[in-house]
């Protein structure tokens, strides 16, 4: 949780926090900064609270770093101090699409 918490605080603006078709359309994008892969997925989709991004901004952050610690873990991990291995069960790098 310390690495979460440091880079949700630290490196914010390393995660995109926007609405694709109007305020009940919130979705974030984070990029890997190792190569050309990023995440963008939808949150509270179908929700009716245009400031849902505001009041859970935060939250938010933690789960793209969350995936982005996966796909580090499982695509780079020599760069990140790490001996290479195989990828950890059940993380997400597969879901992961190219830019």
């Amino acid at each position: 949780m310390g690495v979460h918490a440091h880079l949700a605080t630290e490196h914010p603006g390393e995660v995109e926090l926007g609405h694709r078709e109007g305020p009940n359309d919130p979705f974030f994008r984070i990029g890997c900064p190792f190569c050309e892969q990023e995440a963008v997925q939808s949150v509270n989709p179908g929700g009716r609270d245009p400031r849902f991004l505001e009041e859970f901004e935060r939250e938010i952050r933690l789960v793209a770093f969350d995936l982005l610690l996966y796909h580090l873990q499982a695509e780079h991990p020599e760069r990140i101090g790490l001996s290479p291995t195989a990828p950890t069960e059940g993380a997400p790098v597969e879901d992961t699409p190219q830019r």
